[in-house]
């Protein structure tokens, strides 16, 4: 059995007390002159605070709900027990700041990694201690603050900002594993037998710094949080896909398995795997060429070898798409998708949908249509790990809400993926509070890389690598003012946004702006 076990506090960056001043105007100070003097007694000067609070939590258990491990609560302290290879999920944490807005940061501390003796499973892994401090199930554990990934050494995650005497809700992820474009995987090896019955204690922390005048802080800068044994690592941010990080499941983590090589020929189309699997169940697919029209209509784990190897070729035009998601909460990964030609996208959401992940796939339209295009009334989609090539007079990617289709779409977060090929405009983005974070944009497009028409949008390290304009803020006509887009720390080709590559200057908060590009994958 394993067991985790966290603590949560809050740490906090706040100024306090007042000072007083008493200032004198003095003119003249001869006696050959007239001269006065008044003064401006008693004036207070008030330092300001941050002031942050946790007041409630909830954990979500990624996998089935009935095979969860146990999860205890007290106060702010949550136990994990009876945890398996690949159990992963979630805990949220209600934050409230009671004063300025603050940029927020999250830690993980180990306390204790304990062997709890040591059974034939661990001595055959090669495990030969035990007791207190001998444990191995810190290995294996892997956490996730928002899109960036980090482990028990105590380095400091941002969770973006925090705003003055508001609440925000912060989650944590966990995974007994590795996370792969923020997929929870790689820990189907033998080796893991070695923290079989191991408990792990740890603190999670936080912390909130003021952002006014405060433009270049990076909770990256921070020393370890208490406790942390490692400096935190250098940061070295890289953008774009890297499809080489995919793992594709196997073994045991398949429940159906796609293979057109003829071995069951009940199931050599994806579309018999998909028609023999339950929801919540993971679809593999082999190797291979796959010539169909595919509907992901069951919230399902649809899973390629790899997009170097597994390709879907779409084979009717028109308005559906090669690769068409019907279905709340289904997963697409590890695929080579090309549409047909006169096709309308490569891989369609279609309808309104929410929860799905579209992660670490090349995505290629061939004529007349989108790569990726999703319908109005989208939300809490995640797009990772993705090269999406656009053909020339059409968007490589496009998000419908408000703006085109009168029904507004949310949170539909672009990370990690490359928008190259050519195109009219490599994302346009309708879904409000969306996060665009560690891409590349490299299209050869028109008219810009991104059109923004809603308000709550981040865009942070991102390289617009083309000449002309880069971010287009526009307002949508069934709402009216969208007020500021979040623009910053991104490499906009040169170092100075405002000579064309935003527009218009006064809707987009570009400043601070990367001195150089992000190193690429």
């Amino acid at each position: 059995m394993h067991s985790l076990r966290l603590l949560a506090t809050p740490r906090i960056l706040a100024g306090l007390g007042a000072i007083v001043f008493a200032a004198a105007l003095i003119a003249g100070a001869s006696g050959a002159f007239f001269s006065d003097t008044e003064s401006s007694s008693g004036n207070t000067f008030s330092a300001g605070e941050v002031d942050l609070t946790i007041d409630g939590l909830t954990h979500l258990y990624n996998g089935d709900p009935g095979n969860a491990p146990d999860f205890t609560q007290e106060g702010f302290t949550f136990g994990l027990s009876d945890l398996k290879p690949l159990d992963n999920g979630s805990v949220t944490y209600n934050l409230t700041n009671g004063s300025n807005e603050a940029y927020l940061c999250a830690a993980v501390v180990e306390t204790g990694n304990n062997d709890n003796g040591v059974n034939d499973p661990e001595s055959d892994a090669g495990d030969t201690t035990d007791g207190a401090g001998n444990g191995e199930l810190g290995q294996f554990l892997s956490f996730r603050f928002g899109s960036t990934t980090g482990m028990l050494d105590g380095s400091w995650q941002s969770l973006g900002v925090i705003g003055g005497n508001a609440a925000t809700s912060s989650g944590i992820g966990y995974c007994f594993g590795t996370y792969v474009g923020g997929v929870c995987t790689n820990s189907a090896s033998s080796t893991v037998n070695i923290a079989q019955t191991d408990s792990l204690s740890a603190d999670v922390q936080f912390y909130a710094v003021q952002t006014r005048n405060n433009p270049n802080f990076t909770c990256a800068s921070l020393p370890p949080a208490n406790g942390g044994t490692t400096t935190p690592p250098v940061a070295t941010t890289t953008v774009g896909a890297l499809l080489g990080s995919y793992t594709a499941p196997t073994g045991e983590q398949c429940n159906v398995t796609v293979d057109d090589t003829g071995g069951n020929p009940a199931l050599d189309t994806i579309t018999e795997g998909i028609s023999a699997a339950s929801a919540g169940q993971t679809v593999c697919v082999a190797a291979g060429t796959y010539n169909e029209d595919v509907a992901v209509n069951k919230d399902i784990t649809l899973a390629g070898a790899g997009s170097g190897t597994t390709n879907i070729v779409g084979q009717t035009a028109g308005e559906s798409g090669a690769v068409v998601i019907t279905a709340n909460g289904a997963t697409v990964q590890g695929f080579n998708i090309t549409d047909a030609a006169g096709g309308i996208a490569a891989l369609r959401i279609s309808g309104a949908r929410s929860g799905i992940l579209v992660d670490s796939n090349t995505l290629n339209a061939v004529s007349g249509g989108n790569s990726l295009l999703m319908d109005g009334g989208q939300s809490n989609h995640t797009i990772s790990n993705n090269v999406i090539n656009g053909v020339a007079g059409q968007p490589i990617a496009y998000v419908n809400g408000l703006a085109s289709v009168a029904v507004a779409s949310t949170n539909v977060d672009f990370t990690q993926n490359t928008f190259g090929g050519a195109g009219s405009l490599a994302l346009g983005q309708e879904a409000g509070g969306s996060s665009i974070t560690l891409n590349k944009f490299s299209a050869v497009t028109s008219f810009t890389d991104v059109e923004d028409w809603e308000g709550g949008n981040v865009y942070t390290q991102n390289n617009f690598n083309d000449a002309g304009l880069n971010l287009q803020h526009s307002e949508n006509g069934n709402t009216g003012d969208n007020g500021i887009t979040s623009a910053e720390n991104n490499w906009w080709g040169d170092t100075d946004a405002s000579d064309g590559d935003v527009n218009p200057n006064v809707d987009v908060d570009f400043d601070p702006e990367a001195a150089v590009a992000f190193a690429e994958n």
